[in-house]
């Protein structure tokens, strides 16, 4: 048909062409036949609004089009087509030294063009050894180019890396790197016996740049292998990441702690999974640290926690793995690390999950004072209570304002020492945060307390010790006396349009809880409600509103707020749920102590309430 365009031969005639301005080979009939390669009056050179960056930016542009991995360096080269694309880019691009600074191995033929175009500009060697596409020459490569090694990042089994290495030391100093990773993929196989991966002491001639006048900042990961704990080149750090270490590999603490002090400027430290074989050391300050990410087994956790002297401003995650012998409150590894810690905190936020409990702490003003533990351990119904318990006995809640609460629904029994726990000891909560279904009995508790303040208890809780006095001689507080607002996220109200007037519902307890808090003086002024709750109805809405102001992020079913729901008196209303939460099914079932005297349902002073 005429007209009609080969497109399979167009695309590989560009291609080619490209591969021919790529290397450099362009002549004058490749401009002839190919004009909008070769023409800087191109459309997209003239029109696109990137062509309007000055070429500093565009060169940092194509700069980072460059692939980061060892194995896309080897496979993927499309980012050299934006030398094809105008003479401008192309102009640009051979003008950028950095471009061409990540050598592709995999292409020796290109080699000495990247080296030529990458000018003095220190080289970044990247290579995946397990590859299909295999970095042709490496060992002879970095032999030739020490000099001009700024980054090395290698992975590959624990025998290819050990072959590559191994022969590396007729190898020159490499004085200008600055980011060294190894990653042996297969971090658990013992070759050589029990050594594992090892890697030379001195490679690189690392000593005697570290004792020059001037030796620059190094990254370092590794993943499954290790130097020599002696070698310089745990020196002059500036991030240490190291990972899946096999314990015949595995430093003392007193040689960790070593380690770590010999880098004054270190700013992150990354331990997984290798933990010291021992635990006693020193304090070590470490001004400079920001970041630090441990995650080992329990029995060196804590003791390198106490070791290492952070600065407040440092953000801290440690997670530890309890052992199947060990026994104890989740967290326990935790307790002495927590009592060394300052006030300098103001949120808590407690995530109790299947695999174990996590404990965040933050401060409002500066987020990025941050501190999370993690404890994975065996969950049960009782762990939660244990995870509460041992955060607030052994940290310091004084400063404490916002509080969140994750966890699955144990029964209202097994969690009521939790709630008296949290309701005394943390006076100056103003925001409370229930997340997930939290155990239901946070509503029974804040009730009863809330009830017990206007003079109104109930005998069936007396075996709990629900209510409670600071004193004889003082009155009753509210728990959390100083709470403000309330938050609830992705919980169950549990109520249903034909239940009403049934048992007391989650909703019903809800609005009783605000109105007591009203008449007792410590009104929560805030109610937020967000789009992950349920069964959240209009007259719930319009109970709610009347004691708090109320946030709701869900579309409530439509419907109109019956007559009778509108003129019942609050008073009444909250009483008469107070009395169905006491009399419902669930509490009839459990066994009744005898009811001691003063503890009643009715209401002190008023026989008839």
């Amino acid at each position: 048909m005429k007209g009609r365009v080969n497109r399979g031969h167009d695309q590989k005639a560009i291609t080619s062409a490209a591969r021919q301005w790529c290397r450099g080979e362009q002549n004058d009939a490749f401009s002839a036949q190919h004009p909008r390669l070769a023409s800087s009056t191109s459309p997209m050179a003239t029109s696109s609004p990137i062509s309007a960056l000055p070429p500093e930016l565009l060169a940092d542009i194509f700069v980072r089009c460059v692939p980061v991995t060892p194995r896309k360096v080897q496979t993927n080269v499309s980012w050299l087509y934006i030398t094809v694309v105008s003479k401008f880019w192309r102009s640009v691009a051979l003008a950028c030294p950095e471009l061409w600074s990540t050598v592709v191995l995999s292409r020796p033929t290109w080699t000495d063009l990247f080296l030529d175009r990458s000018k003095t500009v220190p080289i970044v060697v990247r290579g995946d050894l397990s590859a299909k596409v295999y970095p042709l020459g490496i060992k002879s490569f970095l032999c030739d180019h020490a000099s001009r090694l700024g980054t090395l990042d290698i992975r590959g089994t624990p025998w290819a890396l050990n072959g590559i290495f191994s022969n590396l030391n007729e190898a020159g100093s490499a004085p200008r790197i600055q980011d060294i990773r190894i990653i042996n993929i297969y971090p658990h196989v013992q070759y050589y016996g029990d050594k594992g991966a090892r890697l030379p002491t001195d490679l690189f001639g690392r000593r005697q740049v570290t004792e020059g006048q001037y030796s620059p900042g190094l990254s370092l990961h590794l993943v499954g292998c290790a130097f020599p704990w002696d070698s310089a080149w745990y020196s002059n750090l500036t991030h240490l990441h190291l990972e899946e270490i096999l314990m015949a590999l595995r430093p003392t603490m007193e040689t960790l702690l070593f380690v770590i002090a010999g880098s004054k400027n270190l700013e992150c430290l990354t331990l997984i999974n290798c933990g010291p074989t021992t635990s006693t050391g020193c304090i070590i300050n470490l001004p400079r640290l920001s970041r630090v990410i441990y995650k080992t087994e329990s029995n060196t956790c804590a003791p390198l926690l106490l070791y290492l002297a952070l600065p407040p401003s440092a953000t801290l995650y440690a997670a530890c793995w309890m052992l199947a012998n060990e026994e104890g409150a989740p967290g326990a590894t935790y307790h002495p690390v927590w009592d060394s810690y300052p006030s300098a905190y103001d949120t808590v936020r407690i995530v109790h999950c299947e695999k174990g409990t996590t404990y965040i702490l933050r401060d409002t003003a500066r987020p990025w004072w941050r501190r999370k533990f993690r404890a994975y351990e065996k969950s049960s119904i009782y762990t939660i209570t244990w995870a509460v318990d041992s955060v607030s006995t052994h940290l310091d809640f004084t400063r404490i304002t916002t509080l969140h609460l994750h966890t699955g629904v144990p029964e209202f029994t097994d969690t009521i020492s939790m709630w008296r726990v949290l309701g005394r000891g943390m006076p100056c909560v103003r925001a409370l945060h229930l997340y997930d279904a939290f155990p239901p009995g946070w509503l029974e508790f804040m009730l009863t307390q809330a009830m017990y303040v206007l003079g109104l208890t109930h005998f069936r809780y007396a075996l709990y010790g629900l209510a409670y006095r600071a004193s004889p001689d003082t009155p009753p507080p509210h728990a959390w006396p100083s709470l403000q607002r309330l938050g609830l996220h992705s919980i169950d109200l549990g109520e249903s349009e034909d239940a009403h007037p049934g048992p007391a519902f989650p909703a019903d307890l809800l609005a009783a809880l605000l109105w007591a808090r009203r008449e007792g003086g410590s009104r929560i002024c805030g109610l937020e409600i967000d789009e992950e709750c349920e069964n959240v109805l209009p007259q719930a809405l319009w109970r709610f509103r009347l004691f708090a102001d109320v946030v709701c992020g869900i579309r409530v079913r439509s419907g109109v707020v019956e007559r009778d729901v509108r003129e019942e008196c609050p008073r009444v209303y909250s009483l008469g749920v107070f009395e169905r939460m006491v009399t419902r099914e669930g509490l009839q079932a459990s066994p009744s102590p005898s009811p001691p005297p003063g503890l009643d349902i009715t209401e002190a002073g008023d026989e008839d309430s």
